[in-house]
């Protein structure tokens, strides 16, 4: 019996998922109103509108993250979702890809619109994915850091 050896994660390409992840929060508006201040009055505040984005809005943003991670991860066929992205470069067992199908299913929205509980949650399940891959490369971002000063000097 002969076993596979797994090939070695790209970190660099981690990275770039992480920035690319991390825009696709930053699109996310706010699923609850926010008090802001009348401009006329400094004591009256106005409530403003809770937040909504089209699933579809998510899901391009997602997408082109799927097409970068591919050629950077030199993956042989593109993931259909994030789940499978990260059953492609972990594991299906991972707690990752858990997590993303829990961000997927928010995503869904009702109506192809994400608004309110489901904006909540697609942001907080987004949020867990970057710190957990944050995580993953932080010994070896801090390996690089250190390698990289022992050559400068």
């Amino acid at each position: 019996m002969t076993t596979r050896r797994r090939k070695s994660l790209n970190f660099d390409a981690l990275r770039n998922l992480i920035d690319e992840l991390k825009g696709v929060r930053g699109n996310l508006p706010s699923p609850y109103g926010e008090y802001i201040e009348n401009e006329e009055d400094d004591e009256d505040y106005e409530l403003t509108e809770p937040g909504h984005i089209e699933s579809e809005d998510v899901e391009v943003g997602i997408n082109a993250a799927l097409s970068t991670a591919t050629n950077e991860f030199e993956l042989v066929e593109e993931p259909n979702c994030l789940s499978d992205l990260f059953a492609q470069i972990f594991s299906s067992d991972d707690e990752i890809v858990g997590v993303a199908i829990n961000f997927e299913d928010a995503v869904n929205g009702y109506f192809g619109e994400l608004f309110g509980e489901d904006l909540s949650l697609a942001n907080s399940y987004l949020t867990e994915i970057i710190t957990t891959l944050e995580e993953r490369i932080g010994p070896w971002t801090k390996r690089k850091r250190l390698k990289e000063k022992s050559t400068d000097g």
